[in-house]
């Protein structure tokens, strides 16, 4: 059973959106081997979009810290590429990926994945185009508790720093994408 809730927005300094996808079973091996297909799914970011291709208009290729596309799961320290072509046809953002954590109860009644992610420039070409205080960020968690299972996005755009960006391109892409097709292709 599946439920999706509609994006949450939080008025501050920043914005925020959040994308839940709920998944209950009753057979507890049933749920801890979709918990590991998710988990296995979130680490394989060239995968991501398989599913959902046609929705999401982007393609997402990982690279290792020097910039080199690399066929693996992902690490800390590793880049996203995403080619988007929702804004124009020849779009190519970036993320980092700041932090991978995992959770496991001794008991298995919980286990989680969390992959922290902030805006980045091409690794190779390193220019400074986002400035600290404006990064953007987003947060991707596979959480099993017993039987069920919650995936969560939750992106963080800055709304009271000056435009820091070089083009209009770049304003708010990372908030505006399409974060709800990625997760309903990871969880599916």
């Amino acid at each position: 059973m599946k439920n999706q809730f509609q994006p949450i927005h939080h008025p501050s300094t920043h914005q925020e959106k959040e994308f839940r996808e709920f998944i209950r079973m009753d057979n507890t091996s049933q749920i801890w081997q979709l918990y590991r297909n998710c988990r296995q799914r979130l680490l394989m970011v060239n995968d991501w979009g398989k599913h959902y291709l046609q929705h999401l208009n982007a393609q997402f290729i990982l690279h290792d810290s020097f910039g080199y596309e690399v066929q693996r799961t992902a690490q800390v320290g590793d880049y996203i590429k995403i080619l988007n072509n929702c804004f124009s046809q020849k779009n190519i953002f970036w993320l980092e990926i700041e932090s991978i954590a995992f959770n496991h109860e001794f008991d298995s009644s919980e286990e989680s994945v969390i992959m922290n992610l902030k805006t980045a420039d091409d690794p190779k070409y390193q220019t400074d185009r986002y400035s600290k205080l404006g990064v953007e960020s987003c947060m991707i968690s596979i959480r099993r508790v017993l039987n069920t299972i919650l995936a969560h996005i939750k992106v963080n755009e800055q709304t009271t720093t000056p435009n820091f960006y070089h083009s209009k391109k770049d304003i708010k892409w990372l908030y505006n994408f399409k974060w709800d097709y990625v997760l309903k292709d990871i969880t599916c």
